[in-house]
């Protein structure tokens, strides 16, 4: 097996995967590719959030158009993440298919029960496992991350007595209202 570097998604060789058995339809090296720019975009975000929770709570955002462009700015950087991420998690869940798609055919292929053929449904096992647990965390991040920011504001809108700017500009964002309102 061979590993990459980003995040330890582990690389079938394709002497395991034969043309009969399984043909790839989800490139490994397109999916290491997103997976990095997706962390990229999502350190970028991170980063503006910051800038905007700190510039706020030193209480530098007294002008609303301050605090409007750095929404947008947030806004579309959140834009961006959000659309790698539901790539990239497209992608791993078509890698899931077709290793589940795999092992369903290796296992009525080999009745003999072979070790190698064992040793390689274990291997293969473990990717899926892998692959899921990183979808689930990349999932689980995306809204841990939407909940911190929400709290952080909130904070600041305490801390200045609910004047924050930010959170004023940012809290018409989350209240989604009817078109005919």
């Amino acid at each position: 097996m061979k590993s990459t570097s980003n995040a330890d998604i582990v690389v079938l060789p394709e002497e395991t995967a034969t043309s009969s058995i399984l043909t790839p339809s989800c490139n490994y090296k397109k999916l290491c590719s997103n997976l990095s720019a997706y962390m990229d975009v999502s350190g970028q975000l991170r980063a503006k959030r910051k800038e905007v929770y700190e510039a706020d709570q030193r209480r530098e955002l007294k002008d609303q158009q301050a605090a409007l462009d750095l929404s947008v700015e947030v806004a579309k950087l959140k834009h961006l993440s959000d659309r790698m991420r539901l790539l990239v998690c497209g992608q791993l869940r078509e890698v899931i298919n077709e290793i589940h798609q795999h092992l369903n055919i290796t296992s009525k292929q080999t009745n003999d029960g072979s070790a190698n053929a064992i040793e390689t449904n274990g291997y293969t096992l473990e990717l899926a496992d892998k692959c899921t647990e990183l979808l689930h965390s990349i999932t689980f991040t995306a809204i841990k991350e939407e909940i911190y920011e929400k709290e952080r504001l909130q904070s600041n809108a305490l801390l200045h007595n609910g004047k924050s700017t930010a959170y004023i500009v940012l809290r018409s964002r989350w209240r989604v209202r009817p078109r005919s309102w």
